[in-house]
């Protein structure tokens, strides 16, 4: 279903994440930052073999940082989106 997206019919969020997804098309797990995970993972969870998401943070220097601490640039964290799909 991923190779029948055409890039018109999505935005440009959506085409990047189908990029990011045919260029790792044996994957069935793939993790990225990519600024707020919120809009990321909505846009996500809108295409066709999206099967789960999962927001969370990645590097960092705060053991296990809350969204507000994460928001007050101070931990070196970044906003990350793991998703399974179904190639």
């Amino acid at each position: 279903s991923w190779h029948k997206l055409m890039v018109g019919d999505l935005s440009p969020t959506q085409q990047i994440l189908r990029d990011t997804i045919l260029k790792n098309i044996s994957m069935t797990k793939i993790t990225l930052g990519a600024g707020c995970f919120w809009h990321v993972e909505f846009a996500l969870r809108r295409l066709p073999g999206i099967i789960d998401t999962s927001v969370g943070y990645s590097g960092g220097v705060t053991p296990s940082p809350t969204y507000k601490d994460v928001c007050t640039g101070n931990t070196n964290h970044a906003e990350v989106v793991m998703w399974s799909f179904d190639p």
